[in-house]
């Protein structure tokens, strides 16, 4: 060592008192990916927009994803469902049902991710005789303007005909209709519109008997009564708010159905905060956010059959009845409610009661390149003798985009910080590290891109 060289032993007293207090982690609350991942509604272009607005969606795959519908049969095989996309080149994708009611549909999508609303398929199904169909669809986000065709690949076969449609969707207003080649003719044409959270649509049905057909004369009372046995209409309250998932998280529905029922219902989701009561999970995890789906749907008989206007004519056996038989010889009417808890991203449980059978599922999913869900679910008819019955699913999948939904402060009762799943979680899982996202940061920073471009159109 030169002379006047100064060496420093140990360390100095800032650098002590600042290793012995590192930052803590900020708290945090985790927002797991959907339990479904953003494949679902992909195909609603191809189709009457009135089938799929209203909550229709929504409620069905409440009341029937990973629900088994009770039946004659006791014991059922588990359904497997395949839904895959080479990770190379996203557009094209297969889907396939070998349980059993097997179905498989090969779909293309020109602009990918960003736009599903245009892209072509082939859908088949070996237990019908002839119905392999080919499907089309286009629509333009810059002007709204879309087409849309269904054309049967074995038409001598399956006896069904070609279809075109045409369309126009926005956020507010959406209007199209329907058509057969071969015939010329109209078969449905529809129109619905958005003005605040009021929501007003119709569809009428215009294919079949012609009014009057059976008289040899047309009147006023014929076409009135012909419009009303055709057309469906709703009306329903809906809150403009967006989030995160694309879809309405309330939804207040009352439907007439061709004049032969009426509809009443709701759906709600909820994006909830609850403590975290996995005692393997880091300590400045103060909460996770569950994602709970409430629906319920009554329908109420408002005309009677041909046989049964008969038998309650004056004189007829079934007019002496009382009121409650006659009731019950309708047997329309039904009562369903639902409600499904994400209890994490790798727990679903699901419960649906209905006026005649109660059904309860439990689902798990594990994530990552190839994802893989179970479902168990177990069923029960009011009075059938034969007791439970019993059933499975199991999935396989490797495409489709996680979405995450962070819910509203006021509805949380407190902010809601994230932490998303993304490419390189699992080395800052391993390191002990995870991506916070602010606050206040847009869903674009925490949603896995792109995001459709007809997502809000109705």
């Amino acid at each position: 060592i030169s002379p006047g060289t100064t060496i420093t032993m140990g360390l100095s007293l800032s650098t002590l008192v600042a290793n012995a207090n590192p930052k803590a982690p900020p708290k945090v609350v985790l927002v797991p990916p959907m339990f479904e991942r953003d494949i679902k509604d992909r195909d609603r272009f191809a189709y009457s927009s009135y089938d799929y607005l209203f909550a229709k969606r929504q409620l069905h795959f409440l009341f029937n994803d990973y629900v088994l519908q009770p039946g004659p049969q006791r014991i059922v095989p588990v359904r497997g469902l395949i839904r895959f996309s080479p990770p190379a080149d996203p557009k094209i994708s297969v889907e396939a049902d070998v349980g059993t009611q097997p179905s498989m549909s090969l779909r293309y999508q020109p602009l990918g991710a960003a736009q599903t609303s245009t892209f072509i398929d082939v859908r088949a199904n070996p237990l019908v005789p002839g119905d392999v169909t080919l499907r089309a669809s286009w629509l333009d986000p810059s002007t709204g303007v879309g087409l849309f065709a269904t054309a049967p690949l074995a038409k001598k076969i399956s006896g069904t005909f070609a279809q075109l449609g045409a369309r126009y969707s926005s956020p507010n207003f959406t209007a199209g209709a329907i058509t057969t080649p071969r015939t010329g003719a109209l078969s449905n044409v529809w129109a619905a519109g958005r003005y605040g959270a009021l929501m007003l649509g119709a569809s009428l049905r215009l294919d079949g008997a012609t009014p009057g057909a059976d008289k040899g004369s047309v009147g006023s009372e014929d076409v009135l009564g012909w419009v009303r046995g055709r057309t469906r209409c709703a009306i329903a309250y809906e809150p403009t708010f967006t989030n995160e998932t694309g879809r309405g998280s309330f939804s207040a529905v009352v439907e007439l159905i061709e004049n032969r029922s009426l509809v009443v219902s709701f759906f709600q989701h909820m994006a909830l905060s609850r403590r975290v009561l996995n005692p393997m999970e880091s300590s400045n995890v103060v909460g996770i956010t569950n994602y709970v789906d409430l629906g319920m749907q009554i329908t109420v008989p408002t005309s009677l059959g041909d046989e049964e206007a008969a038998a309650t004519k004056p004189g007829s056996a079934a007019a002496t009845k009382s009121p409650s038989a006659a009731d019950a010889d309708a047997g329309q009417g039904s009562v369903n409610v639902a409600a499904a808890w994400q209890v994490n991203k790798n727990i679903l449980v699901k419960c649906v009661v209905g006026s005649d059978a109660v059904s309860l599922s439990v689902g798990a999913k594990t994530w990552g390149r190839l994802g893989v869900v179970g479902a168990a679910s177990v069923a029960y008819r009011y009075g059938d003798s034969r007791g439970l019955r019993y059933g499975g699913w199991l999935q396989l999948e490797n495409f489709g985009a996680a979405r995450y939904e962070r819910g509203l402060a006021a509805a949380s009762g407190r902010g809601v910080l994230q932490r998303h799943e993304a490419s390189a979680q699992d080395v800052e899982n391993a390191e002990g590290t995870r991506r916070v996202v602010a606050e206040g940061a847009e869903p674009d920073t925490y949603n896995v891109p792109p995001t459709d471009a007809t997502r809000n159109f109705m």
